[in-house]
Order: C-alpha cells, then sequence, then structure tokens
C-alpha cells in the first residue's frame, strides 16, 4: 500500500492504471497540464462506483481482520 502526496501521485495513480481499474483513454488530453490536485479529483471520478465500493469493502475487512488479531 502506498500513501499519496503531492510528490508521488503519479506513481500511485500509474499503479491504478496498471491493475486495470482505470484506462488511460479515458483521461483527458490536458490532464498533464493539471495540478496534482486536479489530477487526483478528476482521476477517481473517472474510476467506477462499483470498483471504489469492492476497494471499501476490502479495506474495512482487511482493518476489522487486523482488529480481531490484536484483541
Amino acid at each position: 500500500m502506498q500513501l499519496m502526496s503531492p510528490s508521488n501521485h503519479l506513481a500511485v495513480l500509474e499503479e491504478i492504471v496498471k491493475g486495470g481499474n482505470l484506462h488511460r483513454d479515458k483521461l483527458p488530453p490536458l490532464f498533464d497540464s493539471m495540478g496534482p490536485v486536479e489530477q487526483v479529483k478528476l482521476f477517481m471520478s473517472l474510476i467506477p462506483k462499483e470498483t471504489l465500493q469492492s476497494g471499501e469493502d476490502t479495506t474495512k475487512k482487511v482493518l476489522k481482520q487486523k482488529a480481531d488479531v490484536i484483541v
């Protein structure tokens, strides 16, 4: 897992593309001229809602498993 920052956001977004969750051709031509915050907002808006929900569900399950191990 990587945390995203203005200095590494493109690397994180590229990993999402590599994972097949969003195809590069969905990005508008002006994407490269946008600032980091705008790029991330646009990128996230293009990811299917089902994909985001699946990621949230998986994260919750993992956190619950870790909490159960600690207790």
